[in-house]
C-alpha cells in the first residue's frame, strides 16, 4: 500500500500513467477546477487560493524526495494549472475554457520558453516547482488574452 504523501503526490496515481504523466496528471485536475469554477459556495478566488496554498504546501513535500524531478510526482503540475485557471477564474466558465486553459499549461510545461527553461535548469530543489508555477502564469496570462479578446468563447 503507497503511503498518503506518494498518493498524494502522484495526484492519486496519475504519475504513474505508462505515457505523459504530466498531462495525465493535469487532465486529473480538470474535474477538481471544474468543481471550484462551478459550485464554490464562497468566492471562487478565495476557493482557489485555499486550494493553491494547499497544493504549495504539498509540492514542498516533494522537494525533500530529492534534487530530480521523478516523472510519477506531478502534484507540481496540479499547483501549476490551478494557477493558470486562477489567473482566469474572473471569466465566466465553459467547458472550451477549461480545455485552453489546460491546452496552455500544457504548452507552456513542455516547451518551456525561457525563462520556464532557465528556472528548470537551476540547480536548487524548488526549481522542480517553480518551473510549473510559472508556466501556469504563462499560461493563465495567453488564457486570459484569448478569453478576452475573443469573449465568445
Amino acid at each position: 500500500m503507497k503511503s498518503l504523501q506518494t498518493t498524494l503526490l502522484s495526484f492519486f496515481g496519475t504519475g504513474y500513467a505508462p505515457i505523459a504523466p504530466g498531462t495525465v496528471g493535469s487532465l486529473a485536475t480538470l474535474p477538481l477546477v471544474y468543481l471550484a469554477w462551478n459550485y464554490s459556495q464562497i468566492s471562487i478566488d478565495i476557493a482557489f487560493f485555499f486550494i493553491t496554498l494547499l497544493l504549495s504546501l504539498l509540492c514542498i513535500r516533494k522537494t525533500t524526495l530529492d534534487r530530480k524531478d521523478p516523472s510519477w510526482v506531478v502534484i507540481d503540475e496540479v499547483l501549476g494549472m490551478f494557477i493558470a485557471y486562477i489567473c482566469v477564474s474572473f471569466f465566466k466558465y465553459s467547458l472550451f475554457k477549461l480545455f485552453i486553459v489546460f491546452l496552455a499549461f500544457r504548452l507552456f510545461d513542455i516547451v518551456k520558453p525561457p525563462p520556464i527553461s532557465n528556472i528548470d535548469k537551476m540547480d536548487f530543489p524548488d526549481a522542480i516547482i517553480w518551473d510549473d508555477v510559472v508556466a501556469g502564469v504563462f499560461a493563465g496570462v495567453l488564457s486570459g488574452i484569448i478569453f478576452y479578446y475573443f469573449p465568445q468563447i
